[in-house]
């Protein structure tokens, strides 16, 4: 391993840490959110809420944990690949999903 993969799997797992701690608070606070049954309802959007909100007490742990987490994801990532074989996948996922939202559009 790299240096920069050990370092991008420490800031990873230092993010995981709060991360973990707001969600077992969360659980703690309101286990119905531990339900993961499906249900045919309409998923609301980010600017209109979540289904269940957060505690707020929570809140702070998973804002804090989250960011530094996805933070050495990437830093793992990026030490790992090579750049060509990134920007090669990325526009991959872009031409796949943009063929299915077209179908999707179609279909409608």
């Amino acid at each position: 391993m790299t240096t920069f993969q050990i370092v991008g799997l420490v800031i990873f797992i230092g993010g995981m840490v709060p991360y973990a701690i707001g969600s077992l608070i969360h659980i703690a606070h309101h286990p119905e959110a531990l339900d993961l049954r499906f249900r045919m309802t309409p998923w609301p959007s980010w600017p209109y809420g979540w289904p269940r909100p957060i505690h707020p007490k929570a809140r702070w742990w998973c804002g804090i944990g989250f960011p530094i987490s996805i933070a050495g994801f990437v830093l793992l990532v990026v030490s790992t690949f090579s750049l060509g074989f990134l920007a090669l996948f990325i526009a991959f996922g872009a031409v796949f999903f943009g063929v299915i939202r077209f179908i999707g559009e179609k279909r409608q």
